[in-house]
């Protein structure tokens, strides 16, 4: 019995140990690693380390995604591949969470842009400053700012990509649901959705810490349904994953895009 107890002594403190030393990980610069499970934002926020901020308003992200203004990778590719049908004369694309225009940039070495086309970023008013910034030094001459998510009723397409799951509300569909017009094409990218249960957790992201919704799959593409879209195509974004520690349960071995249409 005695030696029981001290192998269960000992469990314990291996456990707490390797919390101990994961924590400190997290808290450190272990950039792109997750913490905990959470029911919401709010309870995700408490708990995160005091070792840097919790949130995009930080001056020195505006300068954080500048070296992808020319980058195009694995992920963009279904996206390039579905928009080159889609361009003409007259579009008009409202890039939510674009940065300063970073699939601008990098599609147009890929696509041909219509003379006429409109390419509205929405984003935090740091980001927006840093952005004109730079369309004004790149000749960006269809590039367009704005913090109103309202401006994607004039869309005919909405581009998000890595920035759903940092939303805490109004989730995207009931944004959509407000607008008098929907864009006629989603492309939705860069998701961590998975088959089990939606939950909250907590990413180290270098310059802050943030709060991250993991979808539910199903849920998540079936809330575009009752709007009328239709799921066009899917796709897996290699080299993005989400690993809390100690809850494999909870484990999305590979984020995931999406396209879809408005049915006809």
């Amino acid at each position: 019995m005695n030696s029981l107890k001290q192998a269960l002594k000992e469990t314990q403190w291996v456990k707490a140990a390797l919390r101990q030393y994961l924590w400190r990980r997290f808290s450190g610069d272990s950039y792109g690693t997750f913490w905990g499970t959470f029911a919401s934002f709010d309870e995700a926020r408490a708990v995160a380390p005091k070792t840097r901020p919790v949130g995009f308003d930080v001056p020195a992200y505006a300068e954080h995604h500048v070296d992808r203004m020319h980058k195009v990778l694995p992920y963009d590719y279904p996206v390039l591949f579905w928009l080159q049908s889609i361009l003409r004369a007259g579009v008009s694309i409202f890039d939510f969470g674009g940065n300063v225009g970073v699939h601008y940039y990098g599609y147009r070495k890929y696509l041909r842009y219509p003379d006429d086309l409109t390419w509205t970023v929405c984003e935090l008013p740091l980001l927006i400053t840093k952005g004109k910034e730079l369309a004004a030094q790149a000749g960006a001459p269809h590039l367009r700012f704005t913090e109103s998510f309202e401006d994607a009723g004039r869309a005919d397409v909405l581009l998000a990509a890595g920035v759903l799951q940092y939303i805490e509300r109004p989730t995207l569909d009931a944004s959509l649901r407000g607008l008098q017009s929907k864009p006629q094409h989603l492309f939705l990218n860069k998701l961590p959705m998975y088959g089990g249960e939606a939950f909250v957790t907590l990413q180290n992201a270098g310059l802050t810490s943030l709060p991250v919704q993991v979808f539910n799959r199903q849920a998540f593409i079936g809330s575009f349904a009752s709007l009328g879209y239709e799921l066009v195509d899917e796709w897996d974004v290699p080299g993005f994953a989400c690993y809390v520690p100690a809850r494999p349960e909870k484990a999305v071995p590979t984020f995931s895009g999406c396209y879809l249409r408005l049915a006809r």
